[in-house]
């Protein structure tokens, strides 16, 4: 997980050759970029491009992703 977290934020082939050789060290990598991703929608409607996305499951949570944002923004306290 260090490297997972410590890669998450680097070009995606230096992550990956970081993780090569760990059991499921790459799709885990995957996982973690793809929620970081499907966060973005904080910042608004349009920082998040689905052709980035780099598993199924997260592509199958996009629209999910969106409404928890369309829901909730403007923030209201």
């Amino acid at each position: 997980m260090y490297l997972v977290m410590a890669f998450h934020d680097h070009d995606d082939a230096l992550g990956e050759a970081a993780l090569q050789g760990h059991d499921k060290g790459v799709l885990l990598y995957h996982i973690f970029k793809d929620a970081d991703a499907l966060d973005r929608f904080r910042l608004g409607p349009f920082d998040l491009d689905i052709n980035y996305l780099r598993t199924d499951a997260a592509r199958a949570l996009y629209d999910y992703a969106r409404a928890l944002w369309a829901d909730t923004w403007p923030i209201k306290f």
